[in-house]
């Protein structure tokens, strides 16, 4: 397999200790705060030659603290260094409990040695199933991981009938029935709402025959039952916000601080539209003076912090950090971060525990991880971005005594995406909404809408504030203009071009996508296609178009740094996605001077002018619908070389930076004003 314990970085530190010399146990605060200080220290240096020298005496120090040395291995990994293997392998070696450093070293080994050397550790480690529920849980992941769906899928069974109380494991087990077993979509859907509501119990998996009976008659299930306040997890919840909110009216009664820090909250820093927008935000906002960032209230925002849920769990998932980081903005991941603070007992998230076992676990873990370090950092705001973390980082934020929330949703509600909706959310929400100091914005108006009806609240409580985008460089390094040239001499020069920017995942619809490529070349055969992203659907993306036939004329980038050189190689982008927030990519695109085709999905009609900066389908456009419409355009040239020109005008004056983060400053102080609740349809 290629991995040499002996190769560890971390080896030396476990040489025999010498006579006398005690070894410490476990890091007080003090030591521990010290290591990740020196942990920011090289991540802010964004360098990647950068060592762990300075950690290394601690870890010596302490060579039974497990904290210490995953420290040491997730900057390794966070930098890209080759000794990252063998430091998460020592790690499973010594501490061979650890399902994190087990979790850490397959996903490595994954990416670089591929499934064959996985299957190898997993033998390795699990030489039959095991027992307990996190090796469980472990090894059903890393059976999934690498295409054992036989053992996955036992291994998910046992969890689901043994960890009946977390949510998580039924969500796990339904995802696997859908992807590997291929059962139908409601059928899914079914077991993630049993997940969400505690309405049904493990014996369900153990009773083929009811599970058949609730299977079959899954069309005639009245919403109303499902959805019903006389769910168990629904009540709990209800009681524990009512108790929060309590507090909170009394907490807040006490002067507001004059000044303090801003922390902004995000699910990812990886490659999208929305990280990006989070990024232009925390970035304009730490370059602006405390004189800019004063808010009309008096309110002085003296630091910007940026906090994510992991920098390592998507390939991607540091991507923008070195952009924060040239900024001077701290940036942390609170799953690193200990559980309660590190002292239960104490912590302000315990009264919260029989509630969190109704969550999903993402969800509880966000709530534990969260809300005594926001307590400890005393922020005067705290901004929320994306709809998955608004639950968790709301409830942490109030639990913490935070003075001021925003919640930032990126797309439509939840409920418009039914895999991702859990009944619980709606009482989440709510409860937040009512909380004084708490906003809700969003990017759109369609998404104001949505949220409204959604939540039952006048839609005048919603702030809607337009994405901020600046015109993308077109410089490039020397890979994408080779690139280019090799597509080029393939496909002629001078060939009209189609292009797209996107995640290449379920909601952008990619295969739809190539289907429309096709259908376009049966009209236009010079037409070329260049598609810029990357994301789980690329080999099935690259796998249909040879089927099709057309992968000679699509060029499939991959993830780049250059999206403005590769705009600028486009006549016109399309987008055709099932569902959207306000996407950049169009208004990106439009900047460049490119007009733009797209799917009237969420925003999506609010970054155009149909017919004057691009055209707008239906959601549910088919292939040849699509190619006749591009087809029209494209023996129309005056028309397109027009739109390209009133696309660049419109973009600029629609979505500027400094207007947005003028707005969100704006909102920011919206939040001080305590005294208005939202306003809910039927009250005067």
């Amino acid at each position: 397999m290629g991995l040499d314990p002996a190769s560890d970085p971390l080896a030396e530190v476990f040489r025999p200790a010498p006579l006398g010399r005690v070894v410490k146990r476990r890091p007080s605060r003090e030591v521990r705060a010290q290591a990740h200080a020196i942990r920011d220290a090289v991540r802010a240096a964004d360098c990647r030659n950068a060592t762990v020298d300075q950690l290394l005496p601690l870890v010596r120090e302490y060579p039974q603290s497990e904290e210490l040395q995953k420290i040491v291995a997730r900057l390794l990994t966070e930098l890209n260094d080759e000794r990252a293997l063998e430091a998460w392998l020592g790690i499973s070696m010594r501490f061979p409990a650890s399902m994190d450093a087990f979790r850490n070293l397959v996903d490595l080994v994954l990416r670089s040695k591929g499934k064959a050397a996985v299957r190898t550790i997993v033998r390795a480690r699990f030489p039959r199933m095991p027992a307990r529920l996190d090796q469980l849980l472990a090894y059903a992941e890393a059976c999934d991981a690498i295409g054992q769906t036989d053992d996955s899928g036992a291994a998910f069974g046992l969890v689901a009938r043994a960890f009946s109380k977390r949510k998580e494991a039924w969500l796990l087990f339904a995802a696997w029935l859908e992807e590997e077993i291929g059962m139908h979509r409601s059928v899914v859907t079914l077991l993630r709402r049993i997940a969400a509501g505690a309405w049904l119990g493990p014996p369900l998996l153990q009773e083929d025959k009811r599970l058949h009976a609730v299977i079959s008659d899954f069309e005639h299930v009245d919403a109303v039952a499902l959805n019903g306040s006389s769910l168990a997890s629904v009540r709990v919840l209800e009681a524990l916000f009512d108790r929060i909110l309590d507090d909170r009216r009394r907490a807040l009664s006490a002067p507001a601080p004059t000044s303090g820090k801003l922390v902004l909250l995000t699910g990812s820093l990886g490659a999208g539209g929305a990280e990006r927008q989070f990024v232009t935000t925390a970035v304009g906002l730490r370059a602006m003076s405390l004189q800019q960032r004063t808010l009309p209230d008096g309110l002085v925002l003296d630091e910007v912090h940026v906090v994510a849920r992991s920098l390592v769990d998507r390939e991607d998932g540091s991507f923008y950090v070195a952009d924060l980081q040239r900024a001077g903005i701290q940036v942390e991941s609170y799953r690193e971060w200990p559980d309660f603070g590190g002292d239960l007992a104490s912590s302000v998230a315990r009264p919260t525990l029989r509630a969190l076992g109704f969550l999903p676990w993402s969800t509880a873990e966000a709530v534990i991880k969260l809300s005594d370090r926001l307590k400890e950092m005393k922020p005067a705001v705290v901004h929320i971005w994306q709809d998955g973390l608004v639950y968790a980082a709301g409830l942490a934020a109030l639990l913490a005594g935070v003075p001021r929330i925003v919640l930032s949703g990126r797309s439509t509600p939840p409920p418009d995406r039914r895999e991702n909706y859990l009944v619980e959310y709606d009482v989440i929400y709510k409860s937040l909404l009512q909380a004084p100091g708490v906003v809700l914005s969003v990017n759109s108006r369609h998404a104001a809408g949505r949220y409204a009806n959604w939540l039952d609240i006048d839609e005048r409580a919603i702030v809607v504030m337009p994405n901020g985008v600046a015109p993308l460089s077109i410089e490039a390094g020397s890979a994408s203009p080779a690139m280019f040239s090799t597509f080029e001499a393939r496909t002629g020069q001078g060939a009209m071009t189609i292009g797209s920017v996107m995640r290449l995942d379920e909601v952008k619809r990619p295969l739809l996508w190539v289907d429309a490529a096709a259908a376009i070349l049966v009209r236009v055969p010079t037409m070329r296609f260049i598609v810029v992203g990357d994301g789980p659907y690329r080999k099935r993306m690259l796998r249909r178009a040879t089927k099709l036939g057309v992968a000679s004329r699509c060029l499939f980038v991959g993830r780049t740094a250059d999206v403005g050189y590769w705009l600028s190689k486009m006549d016109l982008l399309m987008l055709l996605s099932e569902h959207e927030g306000l996407p950049n990519a169009l208004i990106e695109a439009q900047l460049a001077g490119v007009p733009v085709i797209a799917s009237a999905a969420g925003g999506t009609a609010e970054t155009v002018i149909p017919g004057k900066t691009g055209l707008v389908t239906s959601v549910k456009a088919t292939p040849d619908e699509i190619a006749n419409k591009i087809a029209a355009l494209a023996g129309e040239p005056d028309r397109l070389k027009n739109m390209a020109s009133e696309a660049r005008t419109w973009a600029m004056q629609a979505f500027p930076i400094p207007r947005m983060l003028s707005n969100t400053l704006n909102l920011y102080a919206a939040a001080g004003v305590t005294s208005e609740p939202h306003v809910t349809r039927g009250e005067s």
